[in-house]
């Protein structure tokens, strides 16, 4: 079950084919029909590895608490939706021991904490193709995402280093408080999104803790991207006649 930050669909999940755990006995439909959706994961990485003449294996632990309620069922607030997300990490020094500069593992963070990573709210408009939201909201949960590298592990395939890496940003496992809007053309292939952000997530000295606090400076970040396979306009040109192909001889590739 995947959770998007759009509105939630008029049809209820499949849940006994999409989760783990299935339907239990239809309450997980029945919370649905109520406006309520709930998910939980874990993830671990074990590594063995060997640096000079010292090997060594390290794990880690990514667990996820998950929930999401739309609103206009709950309350009637129409095309509005709120989500809550608590991340737990266990476990370090696996980037450390492979001496690699990008690291090995993307759940690792310096300090084993529970956080709170998503709390917010957002209100869509136009047939949700505009939106916006606020609350505790890392960027890396839209900005910079690439879909194609979800499932891969290594660090270099999340929040490229330029972004990671300047004054403490809102991204895993450390998220900030601020706002996003978001706008999609009418066919959905356009989008356009900004969001400004408390300059510095949390409380740098008390590593552990989830805060908001501000006065530290701003942050703030635009994208623009263009998405023509949304409308299925792209690598699906399927010409009756073979010479017709773009495909030098007409064959298949």
């Amino acid at each position: 079950m995947v959770f998007s930050h759009g509105v939630l669909a008029d049809e209820a999940p499949d849940f006994a084919a999409a989760t783990l755990t299935g339907d239990w006995d239809g309450a997980r439909t029945a919370a649905w029909e109520r406006g309520f959706q709930w998910e939980a994961g874990l993830k671990t990485d074990v590594f063995h590895g060997r640096n000079k003449d010292r090997s060594a294996t390290r794990s880690m632990t990514h667990t996820d608490l998950k929930l999401r309620a739309d609103l206009d069922k709950v309350f009637g607030w129409q095309d509005t939706v709120a989500y809550l997300n608590v991340i737990d990490d266990r476990g370090n020094g696996s980037n450390a021991h492979a001496g690699s500069l990008m690291g090995v593992s993307n759940i690792e963070v310096p300090v084993p904490t529970t956080r709170l990573f998503h709390a917010w709210i957002q209100r869509g408009f136009f047939d949700d193709r505009f939106s916006v939201l606020a609350g505790i909201y890392p960027i890396d949960s839209e900005f910079f995402a690439m879909d194609s590298a979800s499932m891969l592990l290594h660090p270099a395939y999340g929040t490229p280093a330029d972004l990671a890496l300047t004054n403490v940003p809102s991204v895993f496992n450390n998220a900030a408080f601020g706002l996003r809007a978001k706008w999609y053309s009418p066919d959905r292939t356009v989008y356009g999104m900004g969001a400004l952000m408390d300059g510095v997530p949390n409380d740098p000295r008390h590593p552990k803790a989830t805060a908001v606090k501000f006065g530290d400076g701003s942050f703030a970040i635009a994208e623009f991207g263009w998405m023509p396979f949304e409308k299925r306009h792209t690598f699906d040109f399927e010409p009756t006649d073979p010479a017709d192909s773009p495909v030098a001889g007409g064959g298949d590739t």
